[in-house]
């Protein structure tokens, strides 16, 4: 099949199927995990945040903080059975101190906060109760509200929460996104540009198709049964047979040659006068006939009856 007998709505159905089939795969795979990504807990980012650095370690430049809607992680408080719940990720640049009292520079780590989650010998979070029990979601809202409560002179190396849901993530979302994104590219954009490319000349030249005749089958008809000849028929004809030269040998008869008569020309009589010539005198006239006609004919007629 040429790739230019491919209709627009063709384009359409295969974009969307393609772009499904990415959005299912995203999912599955999940976000991508940089090398530097290393699990932190609760109180190391509330520090992280509020101070600027946790045990001696300097943390400058927190960014990206994102809400991630899907994780497979374990749940203590549910016999650290496997659950599916949302995490957060951020990014920050980690010095580490030296003896000296400088810092060792650790560029673009990568921090990964799961629900339930509880760091031991690291303190507790400063919201004063067992956060282990919230989402991520919950989480990040309470921990907003507390922040905006706090002095900014008390605390000078506070960074603002600001984060931002990956809803892309999310199986309806990616599916929409995905799915419409494939209808767009390949069933809009691409067949409008191998259009012009046909147009100029740089395609194939597209051959209508004529209509295949060769699936239609007439229904045909039952074939007739041959007449078979039977000994029975054979005999009556040969009866028949028999019958018919019977009669010719009775009709036969032999020809007879025909004579010819010889036509002999009567001697031409001559007039002789007397009484021969009396005998064959005209009759003498006699008294004129009457003819007359009545109403039904056509023609005169001679009058048998007596003239008064």
């Amino acid at each position: 099949m040429q790739i230019e007998t491919i209709k627009r709505w063709h384009w359409c159905v295969i974009g969307a199927i393609v772009g499904c089939a990415v959005a299912a795969v995203s999912i599955w795979a999940g976000p991508e995990e940089k090398p530097s990504t290393e699990t932190v807990h609760h109180p190391e980012f509330e520090s992280h945040l509020l101070y600027g650095g946790f045990q001696g370690y300097k943390v400058l430049n927190i960014r990206n903080i994102r809400l991630h809607p899907y994780l497979e992680a374990k749940n203590p408080s549910l016999d650290n059975k496997l659950v599916q719940t949302d995490y957060i990720t951020y990014e920050y640049d980690l010095y580490k101190p030296l003896r000296n009292g400088n810092y060792e520079e650790r560029l673009n780590r990568v921090g990964q906060l799961i629900p339930f989650q509880k760091a031991a010998n690291k303190g507790g979070s400063v919201l004063g109760k067992d956060v282990t029990q919230l989402t991520a979601r919950q989480y990040l809202e309470k921990l907003g509200e507390y922040m905006k409560k706090l002095e900014a002179t008390k605390y000078p190396k506070m960074t603002a929460l600001k984060w931002n849901k990956r809803f892309i993530e999310e199986p309806k979302t990616a599916f929409a996104v995905y799915g419409g994104g494939g209808v767009v590219l390949i069933g809009i954009i691409w067949p409008t540009i191998l259009n012009l490319l046909m147009g100029a000349g740089l395609g194939r030249e597209v051959k209508e198709k004529l209509m295949d005749i060769s699936k239609y089958k007439g229904k045909s008809e039952p074939a007739k049964a041959k007449a078979e000849v039977t000994e029975d028929d054979m005999d009556r004809l040969a009866a028949l047979e028999a019958q018919l030269e019977a009669s010719l040998r009775e009709g036969a008869h032999e020809r007879v040659p025909t004579a010819t008569v010889a036509t002999v020309e009567a001697p031409v009589k001559k007039l002789i006068g007397g009484s021969a010539a009396t005998e064959h005198a005209l009759p003498a006239p006699g008294k004129d006939k009457d003819f007359g006609a009545d109403q039904g004919d056509y023609y005169p007629t001679e009058v048998h009856g007596k003239k008064k």
